[in-house]
């Protein structure tokens, strides 16, 4: 895989755990 990619998900990944942690705490843990 390139940077770009990885970093791109890694983006994704933080923007959607942030949008969860914001939304649902307790399904972010469930999630995970």
């Amino acid at each position: 895989m390139e940077g770009r990619g990885l970093e791109e998900v890694d983006k994704t990944m933080i923007a959607n755990l942030n949008l969860q942690s914001v939304q649902a705490p307790s399904e972010k843990v469930k999630c995970l």
